[in-house]
């Protein structure tokens, strides 16, 4: 699909995959200066009706956040079945990369630094009554800006508004394990402090080099 027009935009090539979706570098007519990467759900899972409807949700409300440290993210459209999320494309790592390049613990300023930048993006994720559900080293990306490192938050794939319906079943849960909160694996509904708890196991990686539990 690289270098492909889709309704203003240009398709450049895939950067990167995940295990319900693609990105894509992609450019714009309207924005000739900005750098855009362009999300969809991946080709072989296109037709499955239940990621669609967590796709939408994720474009919904990733949207209407707009906070220094989440990614920011533009109205998501439709073409060709297909359904696509472009989002500001960033320069940098993920966190998760730079944790395996530094073996052992990092400096106790910098990892309060990355710490403090990422609750403020989920603050403000609360305030506006959207829990991520996700948040590891791998949905936390260290981006290099104009005045420094900023960390951006990042894929709302399991995001739920409060009050609403989950998209999971009863008897699954969602999550990356190691960071997944007590109360979530007994099967209780997750809530603002579940997402404390990942970060707080994230910061506990960044200061001890390992996980309190595996």
């Amino acid at each position: 699909m690289t270098e492909r027009e889709i309704q203003g935009w240009t398709v450049h090539e895939e950067i990167g995959r995940g295990g319900m979706g693609v990105l894509y570098r992609a450019t714009n007519h309207v924005f000739p200066d900005r750098a855009f990467a362009l999300k969809a759900i991946r080709p072989d899972l296109v037709g499955d009706a239940s990621l669609r409807r967590r796709f939408l949700r994720e474009a919904a409300h990733a949207h209407a956040l707009h906070h220094p440290n989440i990614v920011r993210c533009e109205l998501a459209f439709e073409a060709t079945g297909q359904l696509y999320l472009p989002m500001e494309l960033l320069r940098g790592r993920a966190l998760s990369k730079a944790l395996l390049a530094q073996e052992g613990p990092w400096r106790w300023p910098r990892a309060v630094e990355v710490a403090r930048q990422a609750a403020a993006g989920l603050g403000h994720a609360h305030a506006s009554g959207v829990l991520h559900r996700d948040v590891k080293p791998g949905n936390l990306f260290l981006a290099e800006t104009e005045g420094g490192e900023a960390v951006k938050l990042l894929d709302f794939g399991l995001v739920k508004g409060l009050g609403e319906q989950s998209l999971t079943g009863r008897d699954s849960f969602v999550g990356t394990p190691a960071y997944v909160a007590p109360e979530i694996l007994d099967g209780e509904r997750a809530t603002p402090a579940t997402d404390v708890y990942a970060l707080g196991v994230v910061l506990y990686r960044m200061l001890t080099g390992a996980l309190p539990l595996t």
